[in-house]
C-alpha cells in the first residue's frame, strides 16, 4: 500500500492536491523507512517528491535535505 500512496502522490500533486500528496508521501516515508531501512531507493525517491512539493509552494526550508549532509 505504502508504494501505491508514494505512486499516487505526484498525481494529486500535479491536480493541485498539495497537501493530500505530501501527507501520502510522509506516510509513506514512514512505512519505507521501517521496512528498508534508511538508505534504500523508496526513501529517496520519496524524499525526492517531498522536496519538490516543497520547493513549487516555494517553501525551501522545509524541504528535505537528500543529499545525506547535515
Amino acid at each position: 500500500m505504502a508504494t501505491d500512496r508514494a505512486a499516487l502522490a505526484p498525481i494529486l500533486d500535479a491536480l493541485g492536491n498539495h497537501a493530500e500528496a505530501e501527507a501520502l508521501l510522509l506516510d509513506a516515508l514512514a512505512t519505507f523507512e521501517q521496512a528498508y531501512g534508511p538508505e534504500h531507493y523508496e526513501l529517496a525517491v520519496t524524499l525526492n517528491n517531498l522536496a519538490a512539493i516543497a520547493q513549487r509552494a516555494g517553501d525551501l526550508p522545509a524541504a528535505p535535505n537528500t543529499t545525506g549532509a547535515r
